[in-house]
């Protein structure tokens, strides 16, 4: 009797346990599955109905339920991702403490999001060439395995030469297959090759159906860029009518890019009514978002007294932010302003160091400036030659305003004759 007790205890003992794994296996499944709601990417496999696009991933929402996944699930890889993925969109490279690890782990073993992610993280402003070339890696071995997203780092990292030198034809391969996947951030960057011919012939047509293709999908850049091919004539009929209704759109989405060129349209009276005022705030909203060329345009209105009072101090404190932000244009504005003293002491030295840096990154208008510098002999020794060739130069690039300078030189020689 004994032994039917001790037998019928363990029975009871082992259909205990296995009620209780049985609980815990549900509660796993549940969890697991409550992540992959929140966190999971519409182009993971096998989530193509199910997941998300990144936009609508909360991670107020998305990272207690994975981290409660987590708890009950410590080997899932696909969780682990789907956690570090929510950490990357709440904070994004700050994250990199929380989220490293996890990323590591399902990187390791193969998950595609978690290479991406990584990849992401490890491309930091001030990334080492070992990280850039690491994240290039992980971002190829994702986009290998048809992962969409990991398919447009590498081609965005290729084209932007990050971890290797720079590669259009490459970058191109990826991004189309990206762009394939419906990947809208894919289609405007191979738009942008196929503008340009890099990678691919050049073909404004395919840029324009690219575009308007990720211009569906809502995608603000992709707006902005057909406004841009209509005032341009890229392919179509020139139309600012056309571009001012393309720009709206995307300004309204925020676009700092189609702010600032549907406020020239307003400064200038192109496709629309002329609206000063309207103009600035566009180029103020441009601006706030960091659009380095708004900057320069509000300077030119404060140099011009255009809708407000003509005001060098402020009208250099704008170019200065213009050039901090890599504007060719506010090198060559910045070289006159020094050299006209405008608000400011005339500092040669100042003005000519701009006007160099200008003339590096191709400015017509900078080119003809420095000639100006040999022909007067200011902040360099007068060199009437070098100043002619100078002029020469800016006029095969377009900037016909440096004949003035050819005549100036002709009267200058004339009279030393």
């Amino acid at each position: 009797m004994i032994a039917i007790r001790m037998l019928l205890l363990a029975c009871f003992s082992l259909l205990l346990a296995g009620q209780s794994l049985g609980a815990s296996a549900k509660l796993a499944a549940k969890d697991f599955a409550e992540c992959a709601a929140a966190a999971s990417l519409t182009y993971e496999t096998g989530r193509h109905r199910t997941g998300r696009v990144l936009s609508e991933i909360y991670p107020s929402y998305a990272i207690p339920t994975c981290e409660n996944a987590l708890a009950s699930n410590p080997d899932s890889n696909e969780v682990m991702a789907w956690l570090g993925l929510a950490y990357w969109v709440d904070a994004g490279w700050a994250s990199l403490e929380k989220a490293r690890p996890l990323l590591e782990r399902a990187s390791s073993a193969g998950n595609p999001l978690a290479r991406t992610i990584l990849a992401q993280l490890l491309e930091d402003d001030f990334a080492s060439p070992a990280d850039l070339k690491r994240s290039l890696t992980l971002a190829t071995a994702a986009a290998e395995a048809g992962f969409v997203p990991g398919q447009y780092v590498a081609g965005r990292m290729l084209k932007l030469g990050l971890g290797a030198p720079p590669d259009n034809e490459a970058a191109a391969g990826w991004l189309e297959a990206a762009a394939v996947g419906g990947l809208p951030q894919a289609m405007v960057m191979l738009a942008g090759l196929y503008q340009e011919g890099e990678g691919r012939p050049q073909d404004h047509v395919l840029a324009r159906r690219l575009y308007e293709h990720a211009a569906e999908a809502g995608n603000v850049e992709a707006i902005a860029q057909l406004g841009s091919i209509y005032e341009f004539a890229q392919g179509v009929p020139q139309s600012d009518i056309i571009a001012a209704q393309y720009y709206e759109r995307a300004a309204a989405g925020g676009d700092g890019f189609a702010q600032n060129s549907l406020g020239y349209l307003y400064q200038h009276g192109l496709g629309v009514k002329e609206d000063i005022p309207k103009a600035i705030r566009l180029f103020k909203a441009s601006a706030k978002g960091g659009y380095a060329t708004a900057y320069f345009n509000l300077g030119y209105v404060n140099t011009h007294g255009i809708g407000v009072p003509v005001d060098h101090k402020a009208a250099l404190a704008y170019y200065l932010e213009a050039a901090a932000r890599g504007s060719s244009e506010a090198f060559s504005m910045l070289g006159s302003v020094y050299s006209e003293g405008l608000g400011v002491e005339v500092d040669y030295a100042q003005a000519l160091a701009w006007t160099q840096k200008a003339v590096a990154k191709g400015e017509m208008v900078a080119v003809a400036n420095l000639g100006d510098f040999y022909k007067d002999g200011h902040g360099v020794s007068r060199d009437l030659k070098r100043a002619r060739d100078l002029y020469k130069q800016a006029i095969a690039g377009g900037f016909l305003d440096a004949l003035q300078g050819i005549d100036e030189l002709d009267k200058i020689e004339g009279k030393a004759q």
